[in-house]
């Protein structure tokens, strides 16, 4: 908003390009944005704003909503043809779309291929942010990651596990690290394809890798970390200086198996270290906390902030930033 709200008071003409969920380069009614359009407006503090298909586009004086753009199939493709009949329409390209510049999308890296190209003030936030991590890193790095599944998060592990001093694993993806070392995990989620690179971590980084050491459990399974492990991944956090959280570390949508997120937010933001903390997921968990407020910087793209924090670059900020 704030990008726009720049553009807008100078005097710019807007086409906002956009996508909604997965229609696979098909027209669903369902994902059109007629359907979220008032939304949209009371959010820009604009009425009557014209969503306009692109093959049909005619220029407006103030702000104009493109339809869905993965309605084409041109879009997913980066079909050449398609980036360039979207690049027709302006003489700028801003991206502020932080969380899809993992995607070498048209709208994503075509576009730049025929217009001069700049990042949103929301993007330049998120990228000066996480790269700071690399830049001007402050030890000791602690590393929190949680979710369901370690093959989302593998590429992370492997690339920060030189760079960070701790890594704190909760979330069913510990289920796979304990499975890897021999132990019962009862009816508990796990990747079994997983396990052989569970075990390569745990041999390489012993030093650093820290699992829970108990959990809440119900009917068999481990839904959140326990009292004894809180306390113990909180000892690691004070003596941090910087804490990387990617991940949540139970099941939260059941307020009983959020307690351990909520207690490692306290943990996390009672000292004043730098945080980061990503992913729509982990955001959910921890949001209504008034502590939450109190965070560094929450990154919008849960994808995109992990294969960033993997690789260091994406797709879409290549031609922004020359890297």
């Amino acid at each position: 908003l704030q990008t726009l709200e720049f553009l807008k008071k100078k005097k710019s003409h807007i086409i906002l390009l956009a996508h909604l969920g997965k229609p696979e380069g098909k027209v669903v009614p369902e994902l059109s944005f007629k359907n979220i359009l008032h939304e949209i407006e009371k959010l820009l503090l604009t009425n009557n704003i014209p969503l306009q298909e692109l093959n049909q586009y005619q220029e407006t004086r103030n702000i104009t909503l493109l339809e869905n753009l993965r309605f084409d199939p041109g879009e997913e493709a980066n079909s050449p043809q398609f980036a360039q009949k979207l690049a027709s329409l302006g003489d700028i390209y801003v991206n502020d779309a932080f969380s899809v510049s993992h995607r070498a999308h048209a709208s994503t890296v075509g576009i730049p291929q025929y217009l001069p190209c700049f990042s949103g003030l929301a993007l330049n936030s998120e990228f000066s942010h996480l790269s700071m991590i690399f830049k001007k890193p402050k030890h000791p790095i602690t590393l929190i990651v949680g979710g369901k599944k370690v093959s989302d998060k593998i590429g992370v592990l492997k690339h920060l596990a030189t760079k960070v001093d701790h890594i704190l694993i909760g979330g069913a993806c510990a289920n796979s690290f304990y499975q890897a070392q021999g132990k019962d995990i009862k009816n508990s989620y796990s990747e079994s394809n997983m396990l052989d690179m569970c075990k390569r971590l745990l041999a390489s980084y012993s030093d650093k890798i820290t699992l829970p050491v108990d959990f809440v459990e119900n009917d068999n399974q481990n839904l959140d970390i326990g009292k004894q492990t809180i306390q113990l991944f909180s000892k690691i956090i004070s003596k941090s200086k910087t804490v990387i959280w990617a991940g949540p570390l139970g099941k939260y949508e059941e307020a009983r198996f959020n307690q351990g997120n909520i207690s490692i937010l306290h943990a996390v933001t009672k000292t004043g270290i730098t945080s980061v903390i990503g992913g729509g997921d982990t955001i959910a968990a921890l949001q209504p906390e008034s502590e939450f407020q109190k965070v560094s910087f929450v990154s919008l793209g849960g994808g995109a902030m992990l294969e960033f924090l993997e690789k260091e670059t994406l797709p879409g900020l290549e031609p922004l930033f020359k890297m």
